[in-house]
């Protein structure tokens, strides 16, 4: 870890640091809609029955769009806040 401020790397792994990030939009993460290759890949899949775990969902685009695909979907925001 090379960084300037020691407490960086715990601040990251805090759950209020990216609650924060969440709740103010400075998520350069979120692109705004469902990514190209995972829509891509999505849209090879015929077993919509298979499972499919999309870790920091986010936003969910792509769970949106798997939806509209016809796959069941479950997702999880893990948070200490509720929204």
């Amino acid at each position: 870890m090379t960084s300037d401020n020691p407490d960086k790397y715990f601040e990251i792994r805090d759950s209020i640091y990216w609650d924060d990030r969440y709740e103010s939009g400075q998520t350069g993460w979120d692109i705004g809609y469902v990514s190209f290759p995972i829509k891509e890949y999505a849209d090879q899949i015929s077993d919509k029955e298979i499972k499919i775990l999309i870790p920091g969902c986010g936003n969910a685009y792509e769970a949106e769009y798997l939806l509209q695909l016809g796959f069941k979907i479950l997702q999880l925001l893990i948070s200490l806040k509720r929204w």
